[in-house]
């Protein structure tokens, strides 16, 4: 009777070493996977969008810069964001050469059926390279959640035009709606 009492204990025993193992191992993986998310850091986050218009060039209620506000990260070894009158809070200038990636959230406001088409430019370095088409079929909050990419050669910037043929919209002033982040994925 005392080798089969043992034996139990033995297999007691040997469950645990083996899930003590298991769970070491699976430490050591989520390790592996927070270790290689860090080396694409976000460069840049703000939580706070508003519509700019003091540029020449998107001066208009249906033409118009997307400008961020208060920033929560930004890294100055990646991104330095214009402060000149024309540009203040617009242009992302990218100062380290490789890929970015892009992650807009953002409510449009004020947008109608009636002007049908609303679109999102993405600039680099005055030319479009990207844009982002909605439909509106009913008068209600445009909700734009995007994601892009755009390379840099560390001497290009970005900015984010918002353009409608006619119609008065604007950003939600409930910032909870509203973020965009820039993220450095890597090298070319």
């Amino acid at each position: 009777m005392g080798s089969k009492s043992s034996s139990g204990k033995g297999l007691v025993i040997l469950a645990l070493i083996i899930g003590i193992l298991g769970l070491g191992l699976g430490v050591v993986s989520f390790m592996q996977i927070q270790i290689g998310e860090a080396s694409k850091p976000i460069v840049g986050l703000w939580e706070s969008l508003s519509r700019d218009m003091d540029n020449p060039d998107f001066n208009t209620e249906n033409d118009w810069l997307i400008e961020v506000d208060d920033n929560k990260i930004i890294n100055f070894n990646y991104v330095i964001l214009d402060q000149g009158a024309q540009h203040k809070n617009t242009r992302f200038h990218l100062m380290k050469s490789g890929w970015y990636r892009v992650n807009i959230h953002v409510m449009l406001s004020g947008v109608s059926s009636a002007q049908g088409w609303y679109r999102i430019y993405v600039l680099k370095n005055d030319s479009t390279i990207l844009f982002l088409l909605y439909e509106v079929s009913i008068n209600q909050n445009l909700q734009v959640n995007r994601q892009f990419y755009i390379s840099s050669d560390g001497n290009d910037y970005f900015e984010l035009n918002c353009y409608n043929s006619g119609d008065n919209f604007f950003i939600e002033s409930q910032q909870v709606f509203n973020q965009l982040t820039i993220e450095y994925v890597g090298e070319y």
